[in-house]
């Protein structure tokens, strides 16, 4: 017989993880100049399959 465990939650006090940075509440806004370099740098992918798949 398999006995089945289920993690239902993590907690450890060394942990590197910054709820504060990990969270966004009203007041964080990013500065938007960096829009530009996001939109390049996660669309890059999708322009690549666009020319591959709409060049004859």
């Amino acid at each position: 017989m398999t006995e089945r465990v289920v993690v239902t939650g993590r907690r450890s006090t060394p942990s590197l993880d910054d709820f504060d940075l990990a969270t966004c509440d009203t007041g964080d806004m990013p500065h938007p100049s960096m829009s530009q370099g996001f939109t390049e740098i996660f669309g890059t992918s999708g322009m690549i399959a666009a020319r591959r798949d709409l060049t004859p």
